[in-house]
């Protein structure tokens, strides 16, 4: 995830923020800077997309020593789609019924 961040007073370090996303951290990449600010978030370990849910979200920025920081009115959220990638349908067992696999990105 990449942010852009404004710092007016050129008083925060970059290594001094906790960004999360819908609750996950978001780890810094090497690099990064207060205007330029990018970090991995935690991964699915099957397929390695970021475990978000569908839906639209701002991050949570916390600096130390400071608090949480305010987002700028007019920011856009983050959208997170929901994506069905396949479904597949087999018969159940002696009982009957089916076994129904949906697969896809964005599920809780």
């Amino acid at each position: 995830m990449s942010l852009a961040l404004n710092d007016p007073n050129n008083v925060l370090n970059v290594n001094s923020l906790k960004v999360t996303a819908q609750g996950l951290p978001c780890t810094t990449i090497a690099g990064s800077t207060i205007s330029s600010y990018t970090c991995t978030l935690t991964s699915n370990s099957h397929n390695n997309t970021p475990k978000l849910v569908a839906e639209n979200f701002l991050p949570a920025v916390y600096m130390n020593q400071r608090g949480f920081a305010g987002i700028a009115s007019g920011v856009n959220p983050l959208l997170i789609p929901l994506v069905a990638t396949s479904l597949s349908v087999t018969t159940g067992g002696k009982n009957g019924g089916y076994i129904n696999t949906l697969t896809g990105k964005g599920f809780p």
